[in-house]
């Protein structure tokens, strides 16, 4: 299933705010929980336990059993199905105990991945003035309410599944590097730096850098700021040597063997040639 076939249809969206010890359960319908405060823990499938802390986001889809274990916690819990393929379900339908849930009572599209499985995203802060809007807008009704849910969850699913996809960097991520680059272009900027600021490891930006880009991340912000260099050498009479400095090169030599080495000629040689531009 495409993402983009994927419509949301909320059941409900609810806050829960008390100790939880419940039994092994089993729902027909997707959950979606989000940590407002507090910590639980849930173990899925065949017991698989997870700590989840404020900011932490789990999905479970359809018919896969759970426990829930808490004795404080501020959970936003959004029950729905994937599609609106599904008739208006008769009832409440409430999760039960796995034995005792009908298989053709689970609603769980073939071909949906990444959500026929369960997802865990330790930090998906991000997102939760958009979980506290959902129940807002669930909580006041309307005609068009569960309908506004409905595409607020399914920008929350599609950012999600562009977490999950270890094969392809984000495209937001490239956008907000290119600025930050932009922007800090005169400092020196470490892959530590970039990691923290974008919340992925330095390894795992700069190995999807140069499975996309074909450069590692260093090579990436070095780029950048060559190109830069050249643009100024071409369309400013600033020395060189400012130039470089404004680009963060405390080293001249540096500087230069790095323009050599990405466009086959020196900066002052690369100036020469456009000599004519300022005449």
């Amino acid at each position: 299933m495409r993402i983009a076939h994927i419509n949301p249809v909320v059941r409900s969206v609810a806050c829960y705010e008390k100790p939880l010890h419940t039994e092994r359960l089993c729902a027909p319908d997707a959950r979606c929980v989000f940590v407002l405060s507090g910590g639980v823990t849930f173990e899925h499938g065949d017991a698989i336990s997870c700590k989840l802390s404020p900011g932490a986001f789990l999905y479970l889809p359809a018919g896969h059993p759970f426990r829930v274990r808490c004795e404080y916690a501020r959970l936003l819990v959004v029950r729905f199905d994937l599609t609106d393929e599904r008739p208006e379900p008769e009832g409440d339908m409430l999760p039960t105990a796995p034995e005792a849930l009908r298989p053709e009572d689970v609603h769980a599209p073939a071909d949906s991945a990444p959500f026929d499985e369960p997802i865990l995203l330790e930090d998906l802060a991000a997102e939760r003035d958009t979980f506290l809007g959902m129940l807002k807008t669930f909580r006041t009704g309307g005609e068009y309410a569960e309908a506004r849910v409905g595409v607020m969850l399914k920008g929350v699913l599609v950012r999600v599944a562009e977490n999950c996809d270890e094969q392809a960097l984000p495209s937001r991520l490239i956008e907000s590097l290119d600025e930050y680059i932009r922007e800090h272009a005169d400092e020196e900027i470490s892959n530590t730096e970039l990691g923290a600021m974008f919340g992925y490891h330095p390894f795992y930006i700069s190995q999807l850098l140069k499975k996309k880009r074909g450069v590692t991340l260093h090579q990436y912000i070095l780029s950048y700021k060559l190109r830069s260099a050249r643009d100024s050498l071409r369309y400013t009479a600033a020395p060189i040597a400012d130039i470089a400095a404004s680009l963060g090169f405390s080293d001249a030599s540096y500087f230069t063997k790095s323009f050599k080495s990405a466009f086959g000629i020196t900066p002052k040689d690369y100036r020469k040639s456009f000599e004519k531009d300022y005449i």
